[in-house]
Order: C-alpha cells, then sequence, then structure tokens
C-alpha cells in the first residue's frame, strides 16, 4: 500500500476518533539514511580503489616479471574488475535514491488531493499537515544534496 493511502487513512482515523488534546507527532513516511549510507559506501570504496590504482600506475608499466607485466595485470585488471564493480554500485545506489525520492514527491502530491478530497467532505484539515509536507521536501532536499 501506498504512504500517502496510509496517511491518508490514518488523517481519517484520527479525524473520526476525535484525537487527543495533544496530537502525537506525524512521522516522514521515508527514511533516505540508509540508501544515503549505502552510495556513501560506495563512493568511498571507489575513491580507495582509485588511489590504489593511481599507485599501480605510478609504478609504470613493467616490473621484474615483464615489460609491460604492471600495466596488463595490475592496472588493467583492477580497472576491468574493482573499478567497474564500484561505478556500478553507486549507479545502482543513485538509482536508488532516485527512485526513493520520485515515490516520495508522488506521495506528497496524492497526500495534497487527498486531503483535499477530506476537506471537501466537511473535515477539518489536521493544523500539522503543512509541517508534516515541508519536513518530508526538507528531507528530499537532503537526500538530493
Amino acid at each position: 500500500m501506498r504512504t500517502g493511502a496510509l496517511v491518508f487513512v490514518a488523517l481519517l482515523a484520527l479525524t473520526a476518533c476525535g484525537g487527543s488534546s495533544a496530537p502525537a507527532p506525524i512521522a516522514v513516511p521515508a527514511n533516505f539514511n540508509s540508501i544515503e549510507s549505502a552510495m556513501s559506501s560506495a563512493v568511498t570504496q571507489e575513491s580507495t580503489d582509485l588511489s590504489a590504482e593511481s599507485n599501480d600506475a605510478a609504478s609504470g608499466p613493467g616490473d621484474s616479471a615483464g615489460a609491460c607485466y604492471n600495466l596488463t595485470a595490475n592496472v588493467d585488471y583492477d580497472v576491468k574488475t574493482n573499478i567497474g564493480r564500484d561505478v556500478q554500485n553507486v549507479t545502482y545506489d543513485a538509482g536508488n535514491l532516485q527512485s526513493a525520492i520520485s515515490t516520495m514527491r508522488s506521495d506528497i502530491n496524492n497526500l495534497h488531493t487527498d486531503v483535499l478530497a477530506v476537506a471537501n467532505e466537511g473535515t477539518p484539515i489536521p493544523a500539522d499537515i503543512n509541517a508534516f509536507i515541508t519536513s518530508a521536501a526538507a528531507q528530499m532536499q537532503q537526500a538530493m544534496a
């Protein structure tokens, strides 16, 4: 079930029950921390591998094993395996973050529509709905940064 629909149902339940004297704070429906952490880890690994690659390349094309051994056995191999894998990981994590942001944008749009529909039926809009939406938008901006 989409997050927007869950929030809509929760708002209906609170309205129907009359709520308490102090409304509970509404949590932002998405948590980008795990995606950001994975991306940070992938970028750190990429940086470490690129540093190792630079050190290997600085040794020159060959060594005691042959004229081009370092170039083919170390530098070329690392580019094709480690660096290539790192690029895939960063790209995958960036795609996950973009997908989460897109989902949250859609959920916020759905929330606006749902709240207006409920308000049109005569139910008062919760006072903290704007703070909730502002918090969700701020979390998206932080994730995009």
